[in-house]
C-alpha cells in the first residue's frame, strides 16, 4: 500500500478530524499548480530515495504518495541548487526507474517510467552513488521489517552488493569475515559456528536436534542440506544470521541463532544477467539470472541458475580416489511474483528451486599436512546431496498498520553415501529427509509505530527414512566382515503459538516483549545390526519422546538521543530432546531437552548524517542440561559408539563491535572484532572430567577489515582481511591439544572496471598465502586443510 510523506500524513490526520472532505478545493489545486511552477531553492544530501523525496515535499509544501515497494533499496544523488517541482522531482528520481505524476488533486504520485532506460544513470555513476551513503538495509529475520538501528538481536547482514563488491561466492566466504561466526568445510561438509557453537551442538551427540535454523526464503533446510546444499549465494538478495538463541520466534533448531537467505524477487522491469569465472585453483563457473513482466505490474517471473566446478590441489597416493578433491555444486531456480491489480495489497511469491552439492574433501594427511597430500587409507567415501525446495509466501496488507502473510514450504532432501568395496572397506548408504512447514502471521505497525509486533501460528512436520549397509576390516585379518546394516525411520511434529512486540510506553522507552508455547514430539523406528554374525549387536528401537516448552522473551530498550539507542533483553533458547536405544543393551534412553538462557545487552548509533554506523552486543549465556555423549558399556563396541546424557553445564560470554563507515570521496569500510570465552562448568566425555574446557570451534577473538574504492569513472578497488584465533577442532570437548589449529589470517583483494552493462574483475584469494588448517583428527593422523593462494577473472554482463 502506498504510503505518505511526513507532511502528508500531518495533512490528512487533520482533514479527517475535522471532518473535512477527502477532495481538495479547486483554490487548492490551483495553489498548488502555482508551487509546482515557482523556483525554490533546495539542499538536500544524497541518501534513501524515501529520505530524498520527503524531504523535497516538506521543502516544497507538496504531497507525494509513495508506494515502499517501489522505493526500496532505491537511493539519490540528492538536490542542490534552484528547481520547480517537476524539475526538482525528475532530477531526485534520476536512475530509479520511476517518475513523478502529477494528479487532478494537486498531489503527485511515482510511476514507472516508459523510458526508464533513456534517463538512467550508468550503471558506474549509480554505483559511486550508491558508495557516498550508507545503503538502507531491512532486516527480516525476526519476521518483521526494521532498520539495523532498531534490531537490538546481534545480527550479521551481507547483501548482494557486497557479495559482488569483495567477490564471495560462497556462503562460507560470506560469514568467515563476521565477528564471532565462522564456516568451515570438513570432510565433505560445512558447519557454521555461532559464539562458539557449532550448529550440530559443542558436543554433537548423534541423534539431537540442529542449533542453528537456517533458511533459505523462508524454508527451513534439515541437518543434511545445512551440510551440503545450502553453500549457493548467487542471485542472492541478502544473508542474515541473528546470534544467540532464536527459539522464540524460529523455535527448536535455534538455540544458538539462525540464519536466513533470501534469494532475489521477481521484478516488472526486464533484466537479464550472465557471469563466468575462472580461477587459477580449477574452478570454473558459469550462472544466469533472467527477469520480466509476463502481465504488466501484476506477474513477473525470474530464472536464475549457476554451474561451478572445482578441485581442492590435495594430491592423492591411489588415483582412484583423485576425485574427493573435485567439487561439483548446480542450482536452479524459478520464482512467480503475482500483484492482481483486482486484489490491492496482496502480493503472492511462489518459488521452486533444485540444488546438487557434492563437495570435495579438502582432508589431508600427516606428518607435513601442508605438503597437501592425502596417503589413502581405504575407509575413504563420497556424499552426494540433492534438495529440492517448494515455497509459497502470500502476503496480504488490510491498511498500512495490519498485514497477515502465510509461508507454506516443503523441502525434500536425499542424500547417497558410498565407498566402493576394497579389502578394508565398504559402505552404502542413502538418506531421505522431508520437512514441510506452515507459517502463519498477523503483523501490526512499523518500527516507528508505538506499539508493533507479530503473533504467529506455526506446524511443522519432518520424516526421514536412512539405509545403510558398511563392512570393514574390523579385526585386521585382511577382509572385511558385516559392520552395520541399519533401516531407520523417523519423524517429528512441531506444534506452536508465538508472539513478539514491543511497546514504546514513554517517549523514550520501549518495552520488549515476546513468547512460544511449543509442542515437539519425535518417534524412532529402527531395525539393524553391528557386527553381524560375531557380536550381533542389535540397533532395534521403536520409541517416542514429547516435550511441551514456554519460551520466554522480555527486555528493555532506550532511546539515548534520535542518533543512540540501548537495549537490555532476557531470552531462553531451547533444543528438544529424544530417545535412543543404547547399543550392546536392552536399554531405551531418554534424553532431556537442552536449555539456554542468554541476557544480552545492545548498543546502536549511527553518525555522520547515518554514513557511519557504530553497533555493538555483550552477551552471557547459561546453558543447562547439556546434552552430552559418552560412549556405550560394552567395551568392545565403545570405541566406535556413543550414547547421549544430560551432564554438561556450561558458560560463555563475549562481545561483537562493529562499523560501517562511507566516505563521500566513494570510499566503503567496515570493521568487525568479536570476543568470546566458553567454558565447561560440569560434565564428562569418553569417562573424563570436561570441567573447565572451551567449547570446540570457538576462537576467542574474531576480526575483520574491508574496505572498497569505486571512482565515478567505472574504475573501483578493494580488500579484506580477517583474523581467527587458534581454537579446538570440531566436537573436541576433551581439548586435547593435538586436535589444536593455530590462528590464521586471510587477506583478499579485487579491482575492476564497471559500466552499465559489464563489470569485469580481477581478484587474488589468501594474496599472503597463508598456510592453516580448519580442523584435526582425533588421532592427529589427518586434517582439514584452507584454500592455498588462488587468482581469479570474473566478468558480468547485464541487460
Amino acid at each position: 500500500m502506498p504510503t505518505l510523506s511526513v507532511l502528508s500524513q500531518a495533512v490528512v490526520f487533520a482533514c479527517l478530524s475535522m471532518g473535512l472532505a477527502t477532495m481538495p478545493s479547486a483554490s487548492q489545486a490551483q495553489q498548488t499548480g502555482q508551487a509546482a511552477q515557482s523556483l525554490r531553492q533546495y539542499q538536500i544530501p544524497a541518501g534513501t530515495l524515501d529520505q530524498a523525496l520527503n524531504a523535497f515535499a516538506t521543502q516544497a509544501g507538496i504531497l507525494i504518495s509513495i508506494d515502499g515497494t517501489h522505493t526500496e533499496g532505491k537511493r539519490s544523488a540528492g538536490l542542490s541548487g534552484q528547481y520547480g517541482v517537476q524539475e526538482g522531482l525528475d532530477q531526485l528520481l534520476k536512475g530509479s526507474g520511476l517518475e513523478a505524476v502529477l494528479r487532478a488533486d494537486g498531489s503527485y504520485g511515482l510511476e514507472r517510467q516508459a523510458r526508464a532506460e533513456a534517463n538512467a544513470l550508468s550503471t558506474a555513476e549509480q554505483s559511486w552513488i550508491d558508495a557516498t551513503v550508507l545503503a538502507p538495509i531491512i532486516i527480516r529475520g525476526e519476521k518483521f521489517a526494521r532498520s539495523p538501528f532498531n534490531t537490538f538481536t546481534s545480527v550479521e547482514f551481507v547483501t548482494s552488493d557486497e557479495l559482488d563488491d569483495y567477490v564471495r561466492q560462497s556462503l562460507d566466504e560470506a560469514l568467515n569475515s563476521s565477528p564471532n561466526i565462522r564456516m568451515f568445510e570438513n570432510s565433505g561438509n560445512t558447519n557454521i559456528a555461532i559464539r562458539g557453537m557449532n550448529a550440530e551442538g559443542a558436543t554433537q551427540p548423534s541423534r539431537s536436534n540442529p542449533v542453528i535454523s537456517v533458511s533459505v526464503d523462508g524454508a527451513e533446510q534439515g541437518i543434511e542440506a545445512t551440510r551440503r546444499g545450502t553453500r549457493g549465494v548467487w542471485d542472492v538478495e541478502q544473508i542474515e544470521v541473528l546470534r544467540g538463541p532464536q527459539s522464540t520466534l524460529q523455535g527448536r533448531n535455534a538455540l544458538a541463532g539462525s540464519v536466513a537467505i533470501k534469494t532475489k524477487d521477481p521484478t516488472f522491469k526486464p533484466e537479464a544477467i550472465f557471469r563466468q569465472e575462472i580461477d587459477s585453483d580449477g574452478l570454473y563457473s558459469g550462472a544466469f539470472a533472467v527477469s520480466a513482466p509476463i502481465i504488466e505490474d501484476q506477474l513477473a517471473f525470474r530464472l536464475s541458475g549457476q554451474v561451478a566446478r572445482d578441485d581442492k590441489d590435495i594430491s592423492y597416493s591411489d588415483p582412484k580416489w583423485a576425485s574427493q578433491g573435485d567439487e561439483e555444486f548446480e542450482e536452479f531456480r524459478g520464482k512467480l511474483l503475482f500483484t492482481p491489480s483486482a486484489l490491492p495489497g496482496f502480493t503472492g511469491l511462489f518459488t521452486v528451486s533444485r540444488t546438487h552439492d557434492k563437495p570435495a574433501y579438502n582432508t589431508v594427511t600427516g606428518p607435513d599436512f601442508f605438503a597437501r597430500e592425502y596417503v589413502t587409507a581405504g575407509f575413504e567415501e563420497f556424499r552426494d546431496t540433492t534438495v529440492s525446495r517448494y515455497i509459497a509466501d502470500l502476503k496480504y496488507e488490510f491498511n498500512p498498520d495490519w498485514t497477515i502473510q502465510s509461508v507454506t514450504s516443503y523441502v525434500d532432501t536425499k542424500v547417497k553415501i558410498n565407498a566402493p568395496r576394497s579389502a578394508t572397506f565398504f559402505r552404502d548408504d542413502t538418506r531421505d529427509r522431508e520437512d514441510f512447514s506452515q507459517d502463519i502471521r498477523l503483523i501490526y505497525g512499523s518500527e516507528e509505530s508505538a506499539f508493533s509486533g507479530v503473533l504467529g501460528l506455526y506446524a511443522g512436520y519432518a520424516s526421514g527414512h536412512s539405509v545403510g549397509d558398511s563392512e570393514m576390516d574390523v579385526f585386521g585379518l585382511g577382509y572385511t566382515v558385516p559392520l552395520q546394516r541399519i533401516n531407520s525411520r523417523d519423524k517429528s511434529t512441531s506444534l506452536a503459538v508465538y508472539a513478539d512486540g514491543r511497546y514504546e510506553f514513554t517517549d523514550r522507552w520501549t518495552l520488549l516483549a515476546g513468547g512460544r508455547l511449543l509442542h515437539d514430539k519425535v518417534s524412532a523406528n529402527v531395525t539393524g545390526v553391528v557386527l553381524a554374525g560375531t557380536i550381533d549387536a542389535t540397533l532395534d528401537e521403536v520409541s517416542s519422546v514429547s516435550n511441551t516448552e514456554f519460551l520466554p522473551k522480555i527486555g528493555l530498550a532506550f532511546e539515548i538521543s534520535e542518533n543512540q539507542n540501548i537495549a537490555l533483553t532476557a531470552s531462553k533458547g531451547y533444543r528438544p530432546g529424544f530417545s535412543e536405544h543404547i547399543l550392546g543393551t536392552t536399554t531405551i534412553n531418554t534424553v532431556e531437552s537442552e536449555t539456554l538462557w542468554a541476557y544480552e545487552l545492545a548498543y546502536r548509533s549511527k553518525w555522520l548524517d547515518d554514513r557511519l554506523q557504530i553497533n555493538g552486543n555483550v552477551f552471557y549465556y547459561d546453558h543447562s542440561n547439556m546434552q552430552v555423549p559418552v560412549p556405550v558399556p560394552d567395551p568392545i563396541l565403545s570405541a566406535g559408539y556413543t550414547y547421549t546424557i544430560n551432564a554438561g553445564q556450561a558458560e560463555s560470554y563475549g562481545a561483537e563491535i562493529e562499523a560501517r563507515w562511507n566516505l563521500d570521496s566513494g570510499l566503503d569500510v567496515y570493521a568487525g572484532l568479536g570476543l568470546l570465552k566458553t567454558k565447561f562448568k560440569d560434565g564428562v566425555y569418553n569417562g573424563a572430567s570436561i570441567t573447565g574446557n572451551e567449547f570446540p570451534e570457538a576462537p576467542a577473538l574474531t576480526a575483520s577489515l574491508g574496505a572498497i574504492y569505486k571512482r565515478q569513472s567505472g574504475w573501483f578497488v578493494g580488500g579484506d582481511v580477517s583474523f581467527t584465533d587458534g581454537y579446538y577442532s570440531k566436537g573436541e570437548v576433551a581439548n586435547r591439544p593435538v586436535t589444536a589449529v593455530d590462528s590464521f589470517t586471510i587477506v583478499n583483494a579485487q579491482a575492476g572496471y564497471q559500466t552499465r552493462n559489464f563489470t569485469f574483475s580481477a581478484y587474488a584469494k589468501n594474496l599472503l598465502n597463508e598456510k592453516y588448517l580448519t580442523g584435526i583428527s582425533s588421532n592427529g593422523n589427518s586434517a582439514n586443510i584452507g584454500d592455498a593462494w588462488c587468482f581469479g577473472l570474473q566478468l558480468t554482463q547485464r541487460f
